[in-house]
């Protein structure tokens, strides 16, 4: 129905996106799902979504279009495992806890382990919105620009929270307790 509305340059970009996202996307939600065939729906839902929205997709820039399709695909993760919960039960931190960095970065330099352990630690203790912000930020290297305008809030307040849970990660660090105060 949708492809049949779509411009070839959409279509173009669908397929870029496609090439450029679906095996990370697979991975990503293989580890969060651990079944093939929820994966699959996940995935199936993430890109009919994406179609669906593509003229919004297409006037993002490239960083902010990943990390909105990723979204989507979170929110479709999301959505399957509220659905196992009502056949079964399942531990919400699954749900709340979506984004896992010890599942997402693998660390070569054996060397700082403990610190590297300490940093998982400390960055699974954040909140999923400042997860979340770490994430557009570092990994996907996005500028604080571009993240004020996917999150619709404005560059400084980008900054500054930035600021905030970079101070919070450095003072647990600097305190060793993950339960430290930050005024």
């Amino acid at each position: 129905m949708y492809r049949d509305m779509i411009s070839i340059k959409d279509k173009n970009l669908i397929n870029e996106v496609y090439l450029n996202m679906n095996k990370k996307m697979y991975k990503f939600a293989l580890i969060k799902l651990k079944s093939d065939s929820d994966t699959e729906d996940a995935l199936e839902e993430t890109f009919f979504k994406i179609t669906k929205y593509i003229n919004k997709i297409s006037e993002l820039d490239c960083g902010i279009r990943e990390a909105y399709c990723f979204k989507i695909l979170e929110n479709e993760i999301i959505n399957i495992l509220r659905d196992r919960e009502k056949s079964s039960p399942i531990e919400m931190e699954k749900i709340n806890c979506l984004t896992s960095y010890e599942d997402e970065y693998s660390f070569e330099d054996n060397s700082e382990t403990e610190d590297i352990e300490k940093l998982k630690i400390y960055i699974n203790e954040l909140s999923d919105d400042e997860k979340f912000l770490m994430d557009l930020r570092f990994k996907q290297e996005m500028k604080f620009k571009d993240i004020a305008k996917l999150l619709d809030i404005t560059e400084d307040v980008a900054k500054k929270r930035s600021q905030r849970v970079i101070k919070k990660l450095k003072s647990y660090f600097k305190i060793g307790d993950k339960g430290a105060k930050i005024e």
